[in-house]
């Protein structure tokens, strides 16, 4: 990946969305609410050493109604 050095190190890819929930699978704790985004981020981050690729929105259609969410990708 020309241009991109700072991912040929990751070997492990973490997606955490804020309308769904989130388990964390190094150590098996309850999983992470929705309303939890925020605190399933930064447990990856402090925990288990992830660091940010990319923080955007997602955006599905349910019943012709957009639906947005914001997605974190975390890497390792």
């Amino acid at each position: 990946m020309r241009g991109h050095s700072e991912y040929l190190d990751v070997s492990e890819v973490v997606c955490v969305k804020s309308d769904s929930e989130t388990y964390c699978k190094q150590c098996s704790i309850t999983p992470f609410h929705s309303s939890e985004f925020e605190g399933a981020v930064n447990h990856l981050i402090s925990a288990h050493g992830y660091r940010i690729l990319h923080v955007g929105q997602e955006t599905e259609l349910k019943r012709e109604t957009p639906i947005h969410k914001t997605v974190a990708v975390l890497g390792r």
